[in-house]
Order: C-alpha cells, then sequence, then structure tokens
C-alpha cells in the first residue's frame, strides 16, 4: 500500500514538473519574457513558432519567434502594446530598420538577413518594441556604432495579427 502512494505522489510530481517545463518553454511564455509583458496581457495565439540558433559559444546567435493571432485576440493584444510603455507606434527607427532590413545611410551600405530569419515582410501598421540590451537602452542612438550588437525586437502587424519577435547577440 505504502509502495503504491510512493509511485503514485512520484509520478503526480513528475507530471507537475513536466507541465512546468513545457509552459516556461512555450512561445508565448518566451514572447512575454523577451518583450518585458506579463503573461496575461498576451493573448492566446491560434499559432506559434519559435526558432533558436543560440550556439554555445558566448551564447552568439539568434532567436526567431512568430505568434499569429485571431481577430479579436489580435485587436485586444494591439490595445495593451499601445498602453505599453516599451511599445511603439510604427514606423521603425531608421537603425533598427538597417539593421532588420538592410539600406543605405551616410554612404554605408548595410546588407542585413535578420528579417529573412522570422520572414516577416516590411510592416507598415502596428507596433513596434526594441531593447539595446548591450546598453541597457531602449533607443537605436548606438546601434550601429558598436562591433557588437545585442538586441531584442518585436513587430506587430496590426493587419495581419501577427507579433514577429526576436533576439540577435553577436
Amino acid at each position: 500500500m505504502l509502495k503504491k502512494k510512493l509511485i503514485f505522489i512520484g509520478g503526480t510530481v513528475v507530471l507537475v514538473l513536466m507541465c512546468i517545463l513545457v509552459t516556461l518553454h512555450s512561445p508565448r511564455y518566451q514572447a512575454a519574457k523577451l518583450l518585458d509583458m506579463d503573461l496575461p496581457d498576451l493573448p492566446r495565439p491560434v499559432d506559434a513558432q519559435v526558432m533558436d540558433n543560440h550556439g554555445v559559444w558566448f551564447g552568439d546567435g539568434e532567436l526567431y519567434g512568430k505568434l499569429t493571432f485571431d481577430q479579436s485576440n489580435g485587436a485586444a493584444l494591439e490595445e495593451r502594446l499601445a498602453e505599453h510603455d516599451g511599445w511603439e507606434k510604427l514606423p521603425l527607427p531608421e537603425n533598427v530598420t538597417l539593421l532588420l532590413y538592410g539600406g543605405e545611410k551616410d554612404g554605408i551600405h548595410y546588407v542585413s538577413p535578420l528579417a529573412d530569419g522570422w520572414g516577416s515582410p516590411t510592416v507598415t501598421e502596428g507596433y513596434y518594441y526594441f531593447l539595446d540590451r548591450l546598453h541597457d537602452r531602449k533607443d537605436d542612438a548606438l546601434l550601429l556604432n558598436d562591433s557588437a550588437i545585442n538586441v531584442t525586437i518585436a513587430i506587430y502587424d496590426s493587419q495581419q495579427a501577427v507579433l514577429y519577435f526576436m533576439t540577435y547577440d553577436t
């Protein structure tokens, strides 16, 4: 009888730990953590994708995520983003645009495959989140001046109800 109780308790503990582990690695949880949002503030997506290629070499690499929402959850998310301090209305700042999509500035041609990693179209309506983690700043003033880049970027596409997010570490 005691053996059955111990097996039941052990099985329950393992099941609870597995549930916690799955939750902590869910795309929704990762997005909430990266984008400085509480999980209840982030509605449930209908589709979620995350790809992380951070290697073991000093943690360099990229993490790309894409959360697709239905129209009602997308509208609810957009309302929350409009009220959140870390989110701004599009368009993206110039240096962030150069980092994501490439372009030319001050005679320097920037070629960047970053937006290709998440399959993000150029979004014209919505909100963005930017954090320069190297300098702990929310503006892009120092972004292109350093030899290392550690950023978190997110774009919410209001028309498609899609949230793209990424981290990039060099």
